[in-house]
């Protein structure tokens, strides 16, 4: 029997809302009603008048960000149980989450179909066998085998938890030595053939041996990318007051320098300052320039912009813009999930990780990211920080 019938979803990107809404038909059919809000003011307002099993909240929405978004939901409906599925993955901001009275934190990364479903369903019999207690009442069972159910229910999870930790890890220091090790010898004896073998190989040969090289080392691009998205959820931050502006111009000076035929129009907006940690921040302003760099290589008379929304945007929204290949917003759903590269985007160099990096730095930051684009006109990434 199904835990909950009703669910509300509250999240702003239409990929992961149409994702999770399509892992609850698959396994519930009509038996679970999914009501969307893509605000925390719309969710707030769909709380007051439609009664729902669960809240599925995310926490990073246009109007609100951190875990002040998870306090207006439960102060809304206190009773009802609130699991945060989040692009966020960080360790402090999840404890505290659940220390406050979250039933579940889960990243969306980690969030496939079975873990989803399971954590809802949790959560549910949590709450209820908590409201029984409360109200001292058996509910089929006696208050003490409840709270015992509860102690074990919390152990499950807190062991779940510390096994994907170790697993994680583990598989980072797998990818960083068992893997990269092989991809050096690859490298290193592809080397040795070519030098060893110079003047005999045909022309066919050679060509074999550069795609071995190109593969192998295309390879290591990814694996190296992994470990940095791995990284930066789990790097300390460290706030500062940061100038964008400045930033944003060292990066295009460098830019310029590596590719110095390139005729593009910056145009980079003076003054513009932030709070946030500055290697991570610096790493933001590094991708999206670099891909509006990147993307506007074929376009004739490129030009490239990087400032403060205009009204009736909130303060402190920034945005880079490009009048580059664009992309169908059809496909806007998979932009910031790691190796996800979009068909405009595949001609191009690239491991499709640098935007799961940026996404997951902005939100460590308390802020969000999104994205506007029509293809072969122009391409938009708007982002926050937390003010």
């Amino acid at each position: 029997m199904n835990s909950f019938s009703s669910v509300l979803l509250i999240e702003d990107n239409p990929g992961d809302a149409r994702l999770v809404t399509e892992y609850l038909s698959e396994r519930f059919g009509d038996d679970c009603r999914v009501h969307g809000a893509r605000t925390l003011a719309a969710g707030l307002e769909a709380l007051r008048h439609t009664p729902v099993d669960l809240v599925l909240l995310d926490l990073s929405l246009p109007d609100s960000t951190g875990l002040d978004t998870f306090y207006r939901v439960h102060a809304q409906a206190p009773r009802t149980p609130v699991v945060i599925l989040t692009g966020d993955d960080d360790d402090e901001q999840a404890s505290e989450a659940l220390r406050v009275g979250a039933e579940d934190y889960l990243s969306k990364q980690h969030a496939d179909g079975v873990a989803l479903i399971r954590t809802m369903r949790h959560a549910v019999q949590r709450r209820r066998a908590a409201e029984a207690l409360r109200h001292d009442e058996p509910a089929g069972d006696d208050p003490a085998r409840l709270r015992t159910q509860l102690d074990e229910q919390v152990a499950e999870r807190t062991a779940q938890l510390e096994a994907m930790n170790a697993d994680l890890e583990a598989f980072n220091h797998s990818v960083a030595h068992d893997l990269r090790t092989p991809l050096n010898a690859i490298l290193g004896f592809a080397s040795i053939l070519r030098q060893d073998a110079q003047g005999r190989l045909t022309a066919q040969h050679q060509q074999h041996l550069r795609f071995i090289e190109h593969s192998a080392q295309s390879m290591d691009g990814l694996i190296g990318g992994l470990l940095s998205l791995a990284k930066v959820a789990r790097q300390d931050l460290v706030a500062q007051d940061l100038d964008l502006s400045a930033m944003a111009e060292a990066i295009v000076e460098r830019l310029a320098h590596e590719q110095p035929q390139r005729q593009v129009a910056w145009r980079i907006e003076a003054g513009m300052h932030a709070r946030g940690d500055p290697a991570l921040t610096a790493i933001v302003l590094q991708n999206l320039l670099h891909n509006a760099w990147k993307y506007t290589a074929a376009t004739a008379q490129a030009q490239i912009h990087f400032g403060l929304a205009p009204p009736p945007s909130p303060r402190n929204v920034y945005g880079v813009h490009d009048n580059g290949i664009g992309f169908d917003m059809a496909s806007a759903g998979k932009l910031f999930m790691p190796f996800q590269r979009l068909p405009s985007a595949r001609e191009f160099a690239g491991t499709g990780i640098g935007l799961a990096t940026v996404r997951r730095i902005v939100e460590r930051h308390g802020g969000r990211i999104w994205a506007e684009s029509q293809p072969a006109v122009s391409t938009s990434f708007f982002f926050t920080l937390r003010p």
